[in-house]
């Protein structure tokens, strides 16, 4: 379920709220009332698994086509340009996580992987080691 821009599971269902705890640990309690006037997906009633996408910033003047090869060289992540902004394109990579369980711990090894990637190839503003 994705919930406030978060996904989650379902923790509880009463008869006037439904318990959600989110993927970063935040537990919102909803409304029934809320769930019923609104569309609710679940993302785990075919496939428990789950979409896991980080974003990462370059300056403007890096060159974006081979910042993107270099992170798409990892099997099973899709990196594209999200947004281009005045000071910094942001790019995504994305993958899955077999559970959603999975997907916090997930993200932060996409996250630092690619960051080590796009440094070793002189694509960031972080210093070389």
């Amino acid at each position: 379920m994705t919930f406030e821009g978060a996904t989650g599971v379902v923790e509880d269902i009463r008869l006037t709220y439904t318990y959600i705890r989110t993927d970063d640990d935040r537990r919102f309690v909803v409304p029934n009332e809320r769930l019923a006037q609104s569309t609710v997906e679940n993302h785990t009633i075919a496939d428990p698994r789950v979409r896991v996408e980080v974003s990462l910033y370059v300056a403007p003047e890096v060159d974006v086509m081979r910042a993107l090869a270099v992170l798409g060289r990892e099997d099973g992540v899709d990196v594209e340009v999200a947004d281009v902004e005045k000071d910094a394109v942001r790019l995504t990579a994305a993958t899955w996580a077999r559970t959603p369980g999975d997907a916090r711990a997930l993200a932060a090894g996409l996250r630092v992987s690619c960051l080590e990637r796009l440094r070793l190839e002189g694509l960031s503003s972080a210093d070389p080691a």
